[in-house]
């Protein structure tokens, strides 16, 4: 109303269209050192807290990464994934590595829940006896790795020789000398 008093009216349909659904997929627990790709989906455009734009990111920081999305309509939802880094574990290696030529030597690794030696054995041990390299990949409960790697030093046995009289009669005696 008018301040004549008259009145029009009008009438306008209003549309409420729904939020986009933003969602992330990717791995979201990593090892140290390693990488992964969060993927956003539910829109035609994005936003990421770490300030890109494309629908994939690939991060290494334990962080939270939120990504909002915009449908064509305008409309914006967000959605949040949470990044875990887990510490690679260490291949800790003991055990003799000087050895006797003839001689063998134990060597054990522990640092992780699985072992693997480059010789194909899979227990946290092995016997060796020669000084050839020895590498082991040790995996943690989280999958992470490490690598560690071990050879023996072989030492020549020395050339022992007796000298002297070896053949002597009853009665007598005989010097011998050892070198």
């Amino acid at each position: 109303i008018d301040q004549n008093g008259c009145r029009d009216e009008e009438s306008v349909v209003v549309i409420m269209n729904t939020l986009p659904n933003a969602s992330i997929t990717g791995t979201n627990e990593i090892c140290e050192g390693t990488n992964t790709e969060f993927i956003a989906s539910g829109g035609v455009s994005y936003s990421w807290s770490n300030g890109l734009s494309t629908q994939a990111i690939t991060v290494n920081l334990p962080l939270d990464y939120t990504v909002t999305v915009t449908d064509l309509n305008g409309c914006k939802s967000s959605s949040t994934i949470a990044l875990t880094i887990n510490n690679s574990p260490m291949a800790v290696i003991n055990g003799n590595t000087e050895i006797c030529r003839g001689d063998s030597s134990i060597i054990s690794v522990n640092g992780g829940s699985e072992y693997l030696w480059s010789n194909g054995n899979t227990a946290p041990f092995i016997s060796i006896n020669d000084d050839q390299m020895y590498f082991v990949t040790v995996t943690d409960a989280n999958g992470c790795k490490a690598t560690g790697n071990v050879s023996l030093t072989i030492n020549e046995l020395p050339n022992a020789t007796i000298s002297g009289d070896n053949a002597i009669c009853e009665g007598q005696s005989t010097e011998l000398s050892a070198s």
